[in-house]
């Protein structure tokens, strides 16, 4: 029998506890039918195996639990995207949980309109506050493709256009299958509801690290240089236009932030400017296509987003940054791979 989505957990070493928390989650859903759903969770070679634990069989719905070899989080993604069934599917991390009673039954009633290839929902992010110890839930405004989060794709357009996840890329790897899926279909809905929590994990390097991001943008600079690449493969140079020019604004206001001109992010910042400029005079013929019109869309586009996540104000225009850019940094040129592990 067919279902309509498949709800893909991945987790590794995760205590029983958290994993029955994301469970829990789903059994309180509201006006579903659990025919519909199927639910299938992916062991990435960790050292607890919960497949025949009775919390499994437990539940209204279906679990089907695999143990893999250990292959890392994209590897074990892309192996349960084989293996689902649904129409459409759902990534979630097996630390995460849905939010309220009603998030699954909304997708459910979303996708049966059969109007969409995919659904981009707002979702919640627990952190925990760092003047008291606290925590707290900020509602994060799906403005961009960084976060695998409360997301539902029509599984065929990822099978169908190849679109996965990379397993070479070290962190980022999700805005690589997200940032595709959107050039290959407009019926991308946008929901304010958010439905999923993002939880807070103490021994998270992306909540230990203050500075993770200015830690790993130049891994997203490589992760969307392998999109551009796919992108071109394919003969989709619109895409690669659009594509290359947001990601050129993208990094002149993330730039702009205030860790980033700290002293302890100096070197970040190097190595970052570099990259950025190898990536600049590579794909600039492509962004120099575009109308003025269409740079200044997503110009718009890339400043919202940024003042959203916190930017206060330019600390240079464009044209300073890009004259700084232009004759005081060496490219840093670094490798672009043309296929999956």
């Amino acid at each position: 029998m067919t279902k309509k989505l498949s709800i893909l957990i991945t987790h590794f070493n995760e205590p029983l506890p958290t994993i029955k928390r994301m469970l829990d989650s789903i059994a309180i859903q509201q006006n579903v039918n659990w025919d519909d759903i199927e639910v299938i969770i992916g062991d990435d070679g960790g050292q607890y195996n919960y497949g025949e634990d009775p919390l499994m069989s437990s539940y209204p719905f279906n679990i089907d639990y695999y143990v893999f070899e250990k292959g890392g989080i994209s590897a074990t993604r892309n192996k349960l995207l084989q293996i689902a069934k649904g129409e459409f599917v759902e990534f979630c991390d097996g630390d995460d949980m849905f939010y309220g009673c009603t998030g699954i039954w909304f997708v459910l009633k979303e996708i049966s309109k059969g109007d969409c290839d995919g659904i981009c929902n707002e979702f919640l992010c627990e952190i925990r506050r760092p003047d008291n110890g606290e925590i707290d839930y900020v509602p994060y405004a799906q403005t961009g493709w960084q976060f695998v989060h409360a997301k539902v794709f029509r599984r065929s357009l990822l099978i169908d256009n190849d679109i996965n996840f990379r397993e070479d890329a070290p962190v980022h790897e999700d805005n690589i299958l997200f940032g595709l899926a959107k050039y290959y279909t407009n019926k991308i809905k946008f929901s304010p509801m958010p439905y999923y929590v993002w939880c807070h994990n103490d021994n998270s390097v992306s909540r230990k690290d203050k500075y993770y991001l200015q830690h790993t943008t130049k891994y997203l600079l490589m992760n969307q240089s392998w999109v551009i690449e796919k992108l071109y493969k394919k003969g989709l140079l619109q895409p690669i236009r659009e594509h290359a020019y947001s990601i050129f604004c993208d990094m002149y206001y993330s730039l702009a932030g205030d860790k980033w001109l700290e002293d302890s992010t100096k070197e970040d910042r190097k190595e970052c400017e570099g990259m950025f400029k190898f990536f600049y005079n590579k794909y600039k013929k492509f962004a120099d296509e575009l109308t003025t019109d269409q740079k200044k869309q997503i110009e718009l586009g890339q400043k919202q987003m940024h003042t959203m996540q916190g930017l206060s104000f330019e600390k240079y225009t464009w044209f300073q940054w890009m004259e700084h850019i232009e004759k005081e940094v060496e490219p840093i040129e670094f490798e672009i791979k043309s296929s999956n592990k």
